[in-house]
């Protein structure tokens, strides 16, 4: 249960990175 947890986290955490990181690049096109 808890590897499924830490699985999940990382997703979203891989998943916030990339909107910070890609939301302001998509605006300056």
């Amino acid at each position: 249960m808890a590897i499924l947890q830490w699985l999940e986290s990382t997703e979203f955490a891989d998943w916030v990175l990339t909107s910070i990181i890609g939301f302001p690049i998509m605006l300056s096109l």
